[in-house]
């Protein structure tokens, strides 16, 4: 494993660096945004471990991509610089990780962002036009091949359940025969049912570290199911009845 964890900024760092004028302070007008800073401690999120497979949940505008592209700007993933505000660079400087191998801390760091999602869904019409047959999940078969951190920005958008199921054999795969980690944003109940995966779910407060067993997101969707097989087994029953 790479990362074992990263400890973001916490309170009272973000209040010294405003009280003592942080670098960057006198370049943000009062408009612009101060993100990363003000989120992660009103979400009691101090600090997150990681596992071969680290998934963070929840709806939208929870921080979870924020939280994704910190970590990956943090290790100078160059995609991932471009989301930053001004903020981001002085928000990395104070938040740290901490290494399983600290001999080991130039490893290679990749990003894949829903943007690259949407480039490869749009070779599925290409594909089509020239009869052939073009799956999602060969951006990511193509792209991990090797002993490295992945960062995955809701891979699950556009795929349908089979290639989900089968994008979660590569994450496994990858685990086993490569050594790779992931760091992966979504709310797909495949990918976070991985077995050994590690779930954050940034719905509730304060964040912290779940299995798929004991995760709000598991209950949820065991509840819902549950529900469904109840109301087809009733509407089953009643339509042999009449």
């Amino acid at each position: 494993m790479y990362i074992d964890r990263f400890m973001l900024a916490s309170a009272d760092d973000e209040r010294e660096y405003f009280f003592t004028g942080g670098a960057t302070q006198d370049r943000i007008s009062p408009q612009e945004s101060t993100l990363p800073f003000g989120i992660f401690p009103r979400l009691c999120l101090d600090k997150i471990e990681f596992s071969d497979i680290t998934v963070f949940c929840g709806g939208s505008n929870t921080a979870k991509t924020l939280l994704l592209r910190l970590i990956a700007a943090k290790l100078g993933v160059e995609e991932a610089m471009s989301y930053k505000t001004k903020c981001f660079d002085d928000y990395c400087r104070l938040s740290t990780f901490k290494y399983s191998d600290f001999s080991n801390k130039n490893f290679e760091s990749k990003i894949i962002t829903r943007s690259h999602n949407e480039e490869y869904t749009a070779k599925r019409y290409e594909a089509l036009d020239k009869e052939g047959v073009w799956s999602i999940v060969q951006l990511y078969e193509d792209v991990i091949r090797q002993s490295a951190l992945y960062f995955l920005e809701e891979p699950d958008n556009g795929m349908s359940l089979s290639e989900q199921t089968e994008l979660s054999h590569i994450l496994r795969d990858a685990v086993k025969y490569y050594g790779a980690q992931f760091v992966i944003t979504t709310n797909s109940p495949v990918l976070l049912g991985i077995k050994n995966a590690l779930i954050y779910d940034f719905d509730a407060i304060p964040i912290l570290p779940h299995t798929w067993y004991d995760s709000t997101y598991s209950k949820e969707f065991h509840r819902f199911c549950n529900e469904l097989t109840e109301s087809h087994t009733r509407h089953k029953s009643e339509k042999n009845k009449s």
